[in-house]
């Protein structure tokens, strides 16, 4: 049972990264979005590590949000006008509205 819990959870991380990318969000602002290090969240995604539960239900939260986000469109593009940095915080803000 266990597992089969983390492969579910290792399955569920690959799906974020996917998500991720596709949305071209960096690694560094879906961390922060999650409240963890760009570096805990690479060892999720790798399978190096495996989210602890109050972090793997922040995950789910960003993860719906921002796929909402994206659905309605809303999520900047990567246009080359604007700093990494406005776009970040442009992101995070969408995103959370989507997540109350």
């Amino acid at each position: 049972m266990a597992n089969e819990d983390a492969q579910e959870t290792r399955n569920f991380c690959e799906l974020v990264e996917r998500l991720r990318i596709a949305t071209d969000i960096s690694q560094r602002v879906f961390a922060a979005m999650c409240g963890v290090s760009r570096i805990a969240y690479i060892k999720w995604i790798t399978g190096e590590r495996t989210p602890r539960p109050r972090n793997l239900e922040q995950l789910r939260r960003v993860t719906t949000a921002v796929n909402r986000a994206r659905k309605a469109g809303e999520l900047p593009l990567r246009n080359g006008a604007g700093s990494y940095a406005t776009r970040a915080r442009e992101i995070i803000a969408i995103v959370n509205n989507y997540k109350s």
